[in-house]
């Protein structure tokens, strides 16, 4: 039967994150038991999680904005949403209207129009009006 080769020394123990000091280990190494306090709530917090304080900046900075850009963009596609909804509903309260809304609604949209046209047309004569006074003017001169 061939010689099998001498098995591997065993691995270390891992580290641990938070260390005892020496004296202590040294105490436990030997059996004797050191007096523990109980743990507050702050060194009990501190050692179980990572605090975003602890993060650097760049890190923090980048996913303030992720947030950002994902709360932001979440807002502006469910406007557009409820926009299209309340468009189509439209369309279809169009569509469904008889004949005496339908003459309704586009008289009223006539009116709003003649009213919009007599505005741009008052705008646009005194427009009119302060070139040809401003070229009186010049030429008078």
């Amino acid at each position: 039967m061939p010689a099998q080769p001498p098995s591997p020394p065993p691995a270390p123990a891992p580290a641990k994150r938070f260390s005892r000091p020496a004296a202590a280990a040294a105490a436990a190494a030997a059996g004797q038991q050191q007096p523990t306090k109980p743990p507050t709530p702050t060194t009990a917090a501190a050692a179980t999680r990572t605090t975003f304080s602890t993060w650097p900046k760049w890190k923090k900075y980048t996913l303030t904005g992720l947030f950002a850009t994902v709360i932001i963009s979440g807002a502006v596609w469910g406007a557009s949403l409820k926009m299209q909804s309340e468009a189509k509903a439209e369309t279809q309260k169009a569509k469904e209207a008889d004949a005496d809304d339908k003459i309704f609604l586009l008289e009223q949209r006539r009116a709003y129009l003649l009213k919009q046209r007599g505005e741009i047309e008052s705008k646009l004569s005194d427009l009119h009006a302060r070139v040809k006074a401003r070229e009186s003017g010049l030429t008078s001169r």
